[in-house]
């Protein structure tokens, strides 16, 4: 079997190429995110100066740049295991940072069902460790064959997972669904049918896969670019939700396209600029190849012309490069993408030169008076220095808050401070503020508190 709906995209694509001129040439608990009275989200804040709360949402980091992007030298990262789910293919990564385990989904296959499932980085930071198949229960109908390309969010309070699905053994007729639940192999339909079906008035009417979901917080909405089919070829829509279930389409087709086509996008958004990381199929001399592109948006609409970040250049590639992911842990922004070798999928790892601005602040809004102990979890690679304090309404001085002091070491360069707050957040109104400092080379990565 193709890779889903590759195989019908790189045989058509190669048909229309051929008639253009030069064609050939633990689960553990701590510091897990809880529902509370307490408004936390980063990208609320009051006060955000040199700080990025929504590029790793739902995590805080410096603001940055990124510069070239390179291949580990330990490629594959992941690779089937004989005997496995996943035994004959390994694709479609994507990336979600806890403070108690970085976990890595992904879609396998061992006897042509594609489905999905996850492994766990090794808490000191080695590698990746085998988790297991998701078994999602009373599959609907038209997912039953395949369930592939998992997008796993929160919007605070709530995980999701959205993935894509089809009833047979077809490359195209993909539809999207949604699941809510926990991290990383509890979940549960949010309901039986697609949240995006097909349609056959629309341009993407021969399939809608690959898709990539933010939640903008400032104004509770859902934005999804997705990979639309129009029967051989492909573009990228987008679409908006206000539920994560209802969506409404942008215009009557793709918001970008690059002949002889791209797919499974990835967007970042760093609060003034988009982009997008996706695949793009080229000729070359031995034939059509896939490579990562990436583009910029000031509005997740319209973007500019497209420069290449990845090729297949490795062994252990082919000539296929599929669906980048991008997160950062570790110290290091990663990016995750597949490739294919022979039938074979396989999971590369990618790094980043970035550059980060050396001090930042967020505070944030007025939280009511309150008691209890303030749970705070981080990252502290290298260089990168970390302050929390509590400003008290109507005291002009803050009052620092002993990170150090409290400090546990959940994984590989992650800490966790539980310190109860002090006596005066029980009467007056109060606020919390993070200073975050690194050399530029990396930064400091903070996880959404709570209160116990």
């Amino acid at each position: 079997m193709n890779r889903h709906a590759f195989g019908i995209l790189v045989r058509w694509c190669l048909v229309l190429c051929l008639q253009i001129p030069d064609a050939g040439t633990v689960h553990g608990r701590p510091c897990r995110q809880k529902k509370t009275v307490l408004d936390f989200s980063f990208q609320t804040g009051s006060q955000v100066i040199g700080v990025d709360p929504f590029s790793f949402a739902p995590n805080l980091v410096l603001q940055h740049t990124i510069d070239r992007i390179y291949r580990l030298p330990k490629n594959p990262v992941l690779e089937p295991r004989a005997g496995r789910w996943d035994a004959k293919d390994a694709a479609d990564p994507f990336i979600v940072v806890q403070p108690d385990g970085v976990y890595l989904f992904y879609d396998g296959d061992a006897d042509g069902h594609y489905r999905l499932g996850w492994a766990r980085r090794d808490p000191q930071g080695w590698g990746w460790r085998p988790g297991g198949p998701i078994h999602l229960t009373s599959l609907p109908p038209w997912a039953v064959y395949h369930q592939i390309a998992p997008v796993v969010i929160t919007t605070g309070t709530r995980w999701w997972l959205f993935l894509a699905g089809n009833a047979s053994d077809v490359e195209l007729g993909y539809r999207l669904g949604a699941l809510h639940g926990s991290i990383p192999d509890s979940w549960q339909w949010v309901q039986a049918a697609p949240i995006i079906n097909p349609s056959a008035h629309d341009w993407d009417f021969a399939g809608i896969n690959y898709p990539d979901v933010l939640f903008d917080e400032r104004a509770r909405k859902f934005r999804m670019w997705y990979t639309g089919f129009q029967g051989p070829l492909a573009g990228i829509g987008y679409a908006e939700s206000s539920d994560g279930i209802h969506w409404n389409h942008h215009g009557t087709g793709p918001v970008f396209a690059q002949p002889p086509g791209v797919i499974a996008p990835e967007v970042v958004f760093n609060g003034q600029t988009y982009q997008m990381y996706l695949t793009q199929l080229f000729p070359s001399n031995k034939g059509l190849k896939t490579r990562i592109i990436r583009t910029r948006s000031p509005d997740g609409v319209h973007w500019e012309a497209p420069e290449t970040i990845l090729e297949p250049v490795e062994k252990w590639e082919g000539r296929r490069l599929m669906r980048p992911n991008l997160s950062f842990f570790e110290g290091r922004i990663h990016l995750y993408y597949g490739a294919q070798k022979g039938s074979h999928w396989r999971i590369g790892e990618a790094v980043a030169e970035a550059r980060f601005d050396t001090v930042g602040v967020w505070r944030s809004g007025w939280q009511s008076p309150v008691s209890g102990t303030l749970v705070l979890c981080y990252e502290l690679p290298g260089a990168a220095r970390l302050q929390a304090r509590i400003y008290l309404e109507g005291k002009a001085e803050p009052v620092a808050l002993p990170l150090q002091a409290s400090a546990r070491k959940l994984r590989f360069l992650t800490y966790e401070s539980r310190i109860a707050l002090p006596a005066e957040t029980a009467t007056r109104r109060w606020a919390l503020e993070f200073l975050l400092r690194s050399d530029g080379t990396s930064s400091p990565l903070v996880f959404p508190p709570h209160l116990e």
